[in-house]
């Protein structure tokens, strides 16, 4: 089965690579497997719709339970430093550390946590703004 895919969508392999990570799939793995996309991150783990997902930025103590939260209210995935299982029809992507977030991969995490989608520009939607 051949998958055709916009150069702008974001699927799991492509920021577990983007992140320096390695990509676990659940024993079931999800539908597309390594082509499922990224639509979405979320860092709070109540805070997820259907197919986003976590981005566990917290101390480690809490992963387990974030985790579990967030595949609860229906997260894809798991982004996060510790290995961690991922559960039937998910994924986790472990990544050496939160410095590649906040380094040359920024301006993708941002706009995948903004939910924006990559193939618009958004450095200045302040100019969209209505002044009162």
């Amino acid at each position: 089965m051949v998958i055709n895919r916009s150069p702008f969508e974001v699927t799991c392999q492509s920021l577990t690579v983007a992140l320096n990570g390695k990509l676990t799939l659940g024993e079931i793995p999800p539908l597309h497997r390594e082509d499922t996309l990224i639509n979405r991150i979320s860092l709070d783990s109540k805070s997820i719709r259907m197919g986003d997902t976590y981005l566990h930025c917290a101390s480690l103590n809490s992963l387990l339970s974030k985790a579990a939260e967030a595949y609860e209210y229906g997260a894809n995935g798991i982004v996060c430093v510790s290995p961690l299982p991922p559960l039937a029809g998910g994924f986790t992507i472990t990544i050496p550390s939160l410095e590649s977030i906040h380094g040359s991969q920024y301006s993708l995490i941002s706009q995948l946590l903004s939910g924006g989608s990559l193939l618009e520009r958004t450095e200045h939607l302040h100019h969209l703004r209505r002044s009162a």
